[in-house]
């Protein structure tokens, strides 16, 4: 067997502390599992203020459970950020391949018809403005001012 560098040598070693770190998370859970069950259980039963204070454990095992979930998946913070990077590049680049680019055609098609609104709206408030303007010449009806 070849010699391992005392960086491999590390490596080794921090993988085995890593997987016996996880086994010990695994088991505390399903400890903590077990004592949640029986806590229900017990719960379904009891009907004084033995049952509140078996509420608020069975509260505070759950969130032991959710703290020792969230250690597991937080073990290794480099591994978790670049992980969460690339997933994000990932998902950029799905987004940007789902874009529908105009063509040119599409595009002068879009400004033909916004010209032709407009000027016809243009056209329609010069109508309308020359129509009512002589009309309010002709009929002053100016409010008395106080």
């Amino acid at each position: 067997m070849a010699k391992l560098s005392k960086i491999e040598k590390q490596k080794l070693r921090d993988e085995k502390h890593q997987a016996h770190f996880l086994k010990q998370k695994t088991r505390n859970l399903n400890q903590l599992t077990v004592k949640i069950k029986n806590l229900k259980t017990k719960q379904t039963t009891a009907k004084n203020e033995k049952a509140i204070v078996k509420s608020q454990t069975l509260i505070e095992l759950n969130e032991q459970k959710y703290r020792l979930l969230n250690d597991q998946q937080k073990f290794d913070p480099e591994t978790l950020s670049s992980f969460i990077m690339k997933r994000w590049f990932y998902g950029v680049g799905k987004e940007f391949l789902r874009i529908d680019w105009a063509t040119r055609k599409k595009v002068f098609i879009n400004f033909v018809i916004i010209i032709i609104v407009v000027a016809f709206f243009a056209l329609l408030f010069l109508g309308v403005d020359s129509i009512l303007v002589p009309l309010m010449k002709t009929n002053p009806q100016a409010p008395a001012t106080a």
